[in-house]
């Protein structure tokens, strides 16, 4: 739903590009991942491949 709302939220001008937004997203997700799981000693297979509401 974060996703949804973001992306309702943004100025759809002529030069918008959807994919841009959208990588940029996925980027910072992953990078809250990261941050999310860096004090995990043996993170499982589960945990490296998800992402949560909270890294969004």
């Amino acid at each position: 739903m974060e996703v949804a709302r973001q992306l309702r939220a943004i100025d759809r001008s002529s030069s918008f590009g959807n994919a841009r937004v959208v990588r940029q997203i996925f980027e910072k997700a992953v990078t809250n991942q990261a941050r999310r799981i860096r004090n995990v000693s043996l993170p499982t297979r589960a945990v490296l491949m998800t992402l949560e509401a909270s890294d969004i």
